[in-house]
């Protein structure tokens, strides 16, 4: 598929069908030994769709949000909130700003311990919207910040310039504005009190199903980028290094250019670095590659023989509790006779072995959609969520593992130490130990506060028995250590827990304290 030689953003002609949705009288039988059964769970079926999953009530359970366009071309957006007895309920008192073509991400703004939803699309083919919804506790969501509206973009929430407050990262086309208009690439520092600055960082860029993400390649403790999408005139695929400052530099890290796809961090062989999964469209052709990071900035195709896929969703994460990643990939794959596929692919290996293998899964084929990993029963198996266009309907999907194997989290970490410098602290730990996953591909997740217990300055989404609200790598990502700068004078509150390749989350470990002293202030 040729990417078009400019970024506009339309609504994908949609034919009139009835959608293709799951029914709430029960899970289906899993075909052909597969793992993975539809739970049955009646759900808005869009496509041009977002999904994310996210436990915005800190009731120990899993929900999620679904953006998109249904099949009468209207814009939906929906937060399903788990009842906790296998269904889900839509809280209509969310009130969020129906969009598709977007992207959705969590995340705790504020640091007050409640996931907040940031959420960018198109209302309609000529206008956009990207809005940050403050989440008030209640089951109520309030617009907190209105940032320039994207479509074809991505959405991605990290803190890096360590000050504990995460700040986000925005791409794609300016809806509304004139076809001359490239596409952005963006960050936005959280300045505290609900405001945030444009850093002017200086990235390329991109649109057409763009995608964005934080991850520290090279463990030096400042989250990098990597950036992938249609610029205006070709696809690129770049890193950028943190160095500090606000300032990032691409690092030319040979990767091939896609759009229309998904790049996403993880650690296929845990080895402690991060690896990188690309798919999307380069020229006419389909891609999904996995490339090795070596943690130097040199990033490896393993040839890992992924079917190629384009206008494709993916990402990490141990189905099977063996303690190694696997692979869910759903869009576009063929040439003479394209097909809508979902696969997910199995690794069979650590170190250098480059082996994924398909598990037929036997799973409903998407294109324009987008896919997820999450365990929403809490069975310690990784389920996930499908959202897009089969060619015959739209639909959502909550596929629910089966898996023999259920999944145990990590120990906790211990020997906790803290250094404080000036209105710095590094706080340290040793490595935690898991049952399945290597020690080395643990990642950790911190939180610290003004009060016993507390998350004021740094929130680690999480719960304090260390049950996660969100599936994914920790703040601290792969690393055994976290520093964080402009701190006031006064005593703090800390403590770390471990995540393993399903997302688990360990207890967190004995909490311990540390002082910043009050500078003078000298006399003028």
């Amino acid at each position: 598929m040729t990417s078009p030689k400019v970024c506009l953003t339309t609504l994908v002609a949609l034919v009139v069908v009835a959608c293709v949705v799951a029914s709430s009288s029960g899970a289906r039988r899993a075909p052909g030994g597969s793992p993975f059964t539809n739970s049955g769970v009646s759900l808005a079926g869009v496509t041009s769709s977002a999904v994310a999953w996210g436990d915005y009530d800190s009731d120990g359970r899993l929900d999620f949000v679904i953006t998109g366009a249904d099949s009468s071309k209207n814009p939906v957006a929906r937060l399903y909130h788990n009842n906790g007895d296998g269904t889900f309920s839509v809280d209509s008192q969310a009130n969020l700003t129906p969009l598709y073509d977007g992207a959705v991400a969590w995340g705790d703004y504020d640091s007050d311990g409640r996931l907040d939803l940031l959420i960018a699309g198109a209302i309609n083919p000529h206008t956009a919207a990207t809005t940050l919804y403050h989440n008030n506790g209640d089951g109520t969501f309030t617009p907190a910040l209105n940032l320039p509206g994207v479509s074809g973009g991505s959405l991605a929430w990290g803190d890096y310039n360590s000050d504990g407050r995460p700040d986000i990262l925005l791409t794609g086309f300016l809806l509304g504005s004139s076809a001359s208009t490239p596409p952005v690439a963006r960050i936005y520092r959280n300045n505290g009190g609900g405001s945030f600055t444009d850093i002017q960082a200086n990235l390329t860029g991109v649109c057409y199903n763009s995608s964005a993400a934080w991850g520290d390649y090279d463990s030096d403790g400042k989250l990098d980028i990597v950036l992938t999408g249609y610029t205006g005139s070709k696809e690129i695929a770049k890193v950028y290094h943190n160095q500090g400052g606000g300032t990032f530099v691409d690092i030319h890290a040979h990767l091939i250019g896609v759009s229309g796809g998904c790049a996403v961090w993880g650690d296929y062989n845990s080895d402690g670095r991060l690896d990188l999964l690309l798919t999307g469209a380069h020229g006419d052709q389909q891609i999904s590659r996995v490339y090795r990071g070596g943690g130097n900035g040199v990033f490896k195709d393993i040839q890992a023989h992924l079917a190629g896929f384009i206008w494709s969703s993916g990402g990490w994460g141990d189905y099977n509790s063996d303690g190694r990643p696997d692979i869910l990939l759903t869009g576009v794959h063929g040439y003479a006779n394209l097909v809508r596929v979902t696969k997910v692919y199995r690794s069979s290996g650590y170190g250098n072995l480059s082996a994924f293998s398909d598990i037929k899964a036997h799973l409903a084929g998407v294109e324009q959609g987008a896919a997820a990993w999450g365990d929403y029963n809490s069975d310690g198996r990784l389920d996930f969520l499908l959202a897009g266009n089969t060619g015959h309907g739209f639909v959502s999907r909550l596929y629910r593992n089966t898996s023999a194997n259920a999944n145990h989290a990590p120990g906790a970490s211990a020997n906790l130490t803290s250094v404080v410098t000036g209105n710095q602290v590094k706080l340290s730990w040793e490595s935690a130990t898991d049952s399945k996953t290597p020690s080395a591909g643990l990642s950790y997740n911190v939180r610290v506060g003004k009060t016993p217990g507390g998350s004021q300055v740094l929130s680690p989404a999480a719960l304090p028995n260390g049950r996660r609200l969100l599936p994914e790598l920790g703040n601290a990502q792969e690393r055994r250590s976290l520093t964080l700068t402009g701190l006031h004078g006064g005593t703090y509150y800390w403590s770390v827990q471990a995540i393993d390749s399903s997302f688990a989350g360990s207890a967190f470990a004995a909490e311990q304290t540390f002082t910043v002293v009050s500078l003078p202030v000298l006399p003028g």
